[in-house]
């Protein structure tokens, strides 16, 4: 009898929080400091902001053009991530998060470079160049 009381518990505790878990809403991708919010390229990091994201990289799955991402960091309002090498280029390519409440997906336009000045080189004042792929490979 106390066995059984304790597993309905576990259960009810278990249906509780995964109704508590929020579906994943998407605001925003971009590759930081790159002036075109809409363009990223293959292999780039970039900035996802939004609501219900995850609380860790391992709490949550994303996919880019069908290929898996790599999660850098993740919190419940802003995902950084790395895209996959493989995404076609000159196409739109769909960006789906998947967490323990649900997914979201959104569409991204997919370039050969998306290039943006992220930083300062260390002892200059020269704004250094990143997310950058050659269009020759």
């Amino acid at each position: 009898m106390i066995r059984q009381v304790f597993s309905s518990a576990a259960l009810w505790t278990t249906l509780a929080c995964a109704a508590m878990a929020q579906a994943p809403q998407i605001f925003s991708v971009q590759v930081p400091g790159n002036s075109n919010p809409t363009v990223v390229s293959p292999g780039a990091v970039v900035h996802i902001t939004g609501a219900g994201l995850g609380t860790s990289p391992s709490a949550v799955s994303i996919s880019a053009g069908g290929a898996n991402a790599y999660v850098i960091a993740a919190g419940d309002a802003a995902l950084d991530v790395q895209l996959p090498v493989s995404l076609p280029v000159q196409s739109p390519a769909t960006l789906t998060i998947t967490t323990p409440g649900g997914s979201a997906s959104t569409t991204v336009q997919v370039a050969y470079a998306s290039p943006a000045f992220s930083g300062v080189a260390a002892g200059s004042n020269i704004p250094y160049v990143t997310d950058y792929k050659d269009q020759s490979s």
